[in-house]
């Protein structure tokens, strides 16, 4: 329209009628009659009475109507009603001198206007109000187009409401479809006069404003061939809204959509609930994997995780479903997880990694699979196994250095050992050799001699049960006794066999000794003044060989005794003597149990040794002692026990 809301106030008069001054006079308006007349609004002036004194504009022309229908008549004698209320209301008030801008409905021969009016009021040349000119626009077409804008904006609101209800994964399919009639009816051009019929699959749903009438859209619910039902939209169209309700068609495609939206519900909700059916089982399955697991796409995004993994990384599953692990998890390296995810996807081979997650206080094993899609991946929390590993690594270091320090005391204690076995070669009257090679680092055979004057020399072999560190001290146990009587002047003891292995008995009885530690000896006493010697044995399973000049062979096996250990009952034995007169160049081998045991193809034990001293009779006791070694070498790993052997050339 070409003018605006006060078409007469202030610009109608001034620029239409071209007023010299402010003050509008109903003659000035009356002399620019073909100027209303031209006007596209209705144009109509009322005196002070409210008589209709003057109408103009095209819109009486349009209408069939003419200025005689009004001329003459007040207000009330053309308008009723609604319209008749608000001129009266709205004409008091500018008659008070205030401009007015109202809108109003009225029925011409059954037609319904609508209009927007607004008054002036009007004063004479004295200055005295004379009139009121009032300007109606119709507002008919905008009223409508305002109106159907609205009504689509509803419609559509309505539409995706309803569509949107495929989306609220807080409502199952039966809640939607209760909801479905009220959303409509809500949701419609006009709610006080929509009410909804629904059937889906038998079941029907109405909305809460519900009124069967005659005018009503009606649609089928379809799956492809399939009719799942129906939906009616009754509208309650009554006197004033029913002739409004007319102006406005509508082919029923807004139905056909909604009916379509709520096919689409129906379709969307029973596959989501089926998804959901299916991710349950696939849960329950995947939860009863007791390692974590995970599947990845090709980017390294999370798409399937199950509950022991987010307990592994102290983490939820909603949090990493569909992104990145090392984007959530600042923690997680990238170029340690995403490389070996990429190399799995290329090569199709098994990788893995163990990586320590400082902040996770764990240790993680990651094993990576190919999968069509990706990569799954297994994560093991090996923090108990790690630490495990880590103990018994520290504890093998310090046991290593323990070891150390034992070994390094072992060779003191084997050179301690290896001196008091292999004394010097000393002079009283014979010559003397011995030789010592335990099994372990140190062992339990000992053998020895002791110088107890110019005439009488003790010699001794022994074997403790056993090998090691045990063995060993037992050993260095017997060599301690006897040289503590030498050294406290106990003479008698050491010039009598039997004596001596008494003492060695006593003593070892008093000390602290586990009971399953015991050993047995054989002692010998050499008077080099009466060449003759005495020996005795305490269990002791070699009997000593001499070997005459002439190459004869005599065993030292005349006397009797029982090993050396915690028995109560040795106190009611004794130990018996035996002796032997020496001849010159008499050779005497001491030898344990170990030597035998290397007899080899022959039958006798002692046979090779009888062997051995035969063919060096006439050699020197070390010649002897060097072919011995080289026998005894020849069984190499074979041996498995102490070696020990002293010989003796009688002068």
């Amino acid at each position: 329209m070409a003018t605006s809301k006060n078409t007469i106030n202030k610009s109608l008069v001034n620029e239409t009628l071209n007023y010299e001054s402010n003050v509008i006079s109903i003659e000035n308006v009356k002399s620019q009659n073909n100027i209303l007349d031209n006007l596209q609004e209705l144009v109509f002036i009322l005196d002070s009475d409210k008589r209709f004194i003057g109408v103009y504009g095209k819109w009486l022309r349009k209408n069939n109507l003419s200025k005689k229908d009004f001329i003459g008549k007040k207000i009330s004698d053309f308008f009723n009603g609604d319209g008749l209320i608000k001129h009266k209301k709205y004409i008091d008030i500018a008659l008070k001198g205030k401009d007015v801008t109202y809108e109003w409905t009225t029925n011409i021969n059954g037609e319904i206007f609508f209009f927007k009016t607004s008054l002036s009021i009007m004063f004479d040349k004295k200055g005295s109000l004379n009139g009121i000119i009032a300007v109606n626009r119709d507002i008919l077409e905008d009223k409508y187009l305002k109106t159907f804008q609205m009504k689509k904006v509803q419609e559509l609101n309505c539409i995706y409401t309803i569509s949107n209800y495929a989306y609220k994964t807080n409502l199952d399919l039966q809640s939607i479809l209760e909801k479905i009639p009220n959303t409509i009816s809500f949701n419609w051009q006009s709610p006080e006069i929509a009410g909804v019929e629904m059937e889906v699959n038998n079941k029907i749903y109405l909305s809460k404003k519900f009124n069967r009438t005659k005018w009503v859209m009606e649609e089928d619910i379809v799956r492809g061939n399939e009719k799942l039902g129906y939906i009616y939209i009754y509208f309650d169209l009554k006197g004033s809204l029913h002739e409004e309700w007319s102006l406005i068609s509508d082919d029923g495609s807004v139905a056909k959509t909604i009916a379509d939206k709520i096919t689409e519900v129906i379709i969307h909700k029973e596959m989501e609930e089926k998804l959901e059916k299916y991710s349950r089982r696939l849960d329950r399955i995947l939860n009863r994997i007791t390692d974590g697991f995970m599947l990845l796409d090709d980017q390294g995004k999370i798409t399937l995780l199950n509950n022991e993994s987010a307990e592994i990384l102290k983490t939820t599953k909603e949090q990493l479903v569909g992104k990145k692990i090392w984007e959530e998890l600042s923690f997680f390296r990238k170029d340690n997880f995403h490389n070996k995810v990429k190399d799995t996807i290329e090569s199709k081979i098994e990788t893995k990694y163990i990586e320590y997650m400082e902040k996770l206080k764990k240790w993680i094993e990651f094993k990576f699979f190919y999968s069509s899609d990706g990569a799954a991946v297994y994560l093991l929390d090996i923090t108990e196994q790690k630490e495990a590993e880590i103990g018994l690594r520290n504890q093998a270091d310090t046991l290593y250095n323990i070891n150390k320090k034992l070994i390094n005391d072992l060779e003191y204690v084997k050179d301690v050992q290896r001196a008091f076995n292999n004394p010097k070669t000393i002079g009283n009257g014979f010559k003397y050799t011995s030789y010592y090679s335990p099994y372990e680092r140190v062992g339990g055979d000992f053998v020895g001699t002791v110088e107890i004057d110019d005439a009488h020399t003790i010699m001794y072999i022994g074997d403790v049960a056993g090998h090691g560190i045990q063995a060993s001290l037992t050993s260095m146990f017997v060599h301690h006794v006897i040289n503590t009587h030498k050294n406290t002047g106990e003479y008698e003891i050491l010039k009598s066999p039997k004596l001596l292995l008494r003492s060695i008995y006593d003593t070892f009885n008093a000390s602290k000794f586990s009971n399953d530690t015991y050993f047995a000896m054989f002692t010998i006493l050499y008077n080099k003044h009466t060449r003759k010697l005495k020996y005795c044995t305490a269990g002791f399973n070699t009997e000593p060989i001499i070997m005459k000049e002439c190459g004869k062979i005599i065993k030292l096996n005349k006397s009797e005794g029982l090993p050396i250990g915690q028995f109560d009952f040795l106190h009611l034995l004794d130990y018996k003597e035996g002796s032997y007169n020496i001849e010159n160049n008499d050779i005497m081998l001491l030898y344990t149990d170990g030597l035998i045991e290397l007899k080899g193809d022959y039958d006798n034990k002692d046979e090779f040794i009888e062997n051995i001293l035969k063919q060096n009779d006439n050699k020197e006791i070390n010649s002897i002692k060097r072919e011995l070694e080289k026998y005894i070498l020849k069984f190499g790993d074979k041996i498995k026990d102490d070696i020990t052997f002293c010989l003796s050339k009688f002068k």
